[in-house]
C-alpha cells in the first residue's frame, strides 16, 4: 500500500444542480511531475539526461521527450523523440546517450509533452546552442 493519492473521484454542482457527467476530464499531470532536463553535447554528439521528480507517485503516465535541431534561419535541420512511462517511484533518472546531432545544426531544445491526443506540454524548452 502506498501513501500516495492514485486515484480520486470528482463531483461538481453549481447552483445545487449536478452537472458532474458535464465535466471531460481534469490532470495535472504538469504539477505532479517535475522535469529536469539536461543537454550536453561533445562533437556531432549529444546526451540528454531526464530526470523526473514524482510528487504523488504517478504510476503508466505516457511521455515523449523531443529533441529538436535548428540550423541557419531557425530551420529545423531535425529531430529526435523519445517514449518513456513513469514507473511511480519518487526519482526517476533516463539518459540519452550518442544522439546525432544534424549537420549544420546551430541549436538544439528539448522537451517533455504527455503522450496522447491532447499534446500537452509538461515542461519548458530547454535550449542550448551548438557551436
Amino acid at each position: 500500500s502506498s501513501d500516495y493519492v492514485s486515484d480520486y473521484l470528482m463531483t461538481l454542482n453549481v447552483n445545487g444542480v449536478p452537472v458532474t457527467d458535464s465535466v471531460i476530464s481534469t490532470k495535472a499531470i504538469s504539477e505532479s511531475i517535475k522535469f529536469n532536463l539536461d543537454l550536453s553535447y561533445e562533437g556531432n554528439s549529444a546526451k540528454i539526461t531526464n530526470t523526473l521528480n514524482n510528487l504523488i507517485g504517478l504510476k503508466g503516465v505516457e511521455c515523449e521527450m523531443y529533441a529538436v535541431f535548428y540550423g541557419e534561419d531557425d530551420r529545423m535541420t531535425g529531430m529526435t523523440k523519445y517514449k518513456f512511462t513513469t514507473t511511480g517511484e519518487d526519482e526517476e533518472t533516463t539518459i540519452y546517450n550518442d544522439i546525432t546531432i544534424p549537420d549544420n545544426t546551430k541549436m538544439c531544445s528539448v522537451f517533455v509533452w504527455l503522450d496522447n491526443e491532447l499534446n500537452i506540454p509538461l515542461t519548458k524548452s530547454v535550449t542550448k546552442n551548438i557551436e
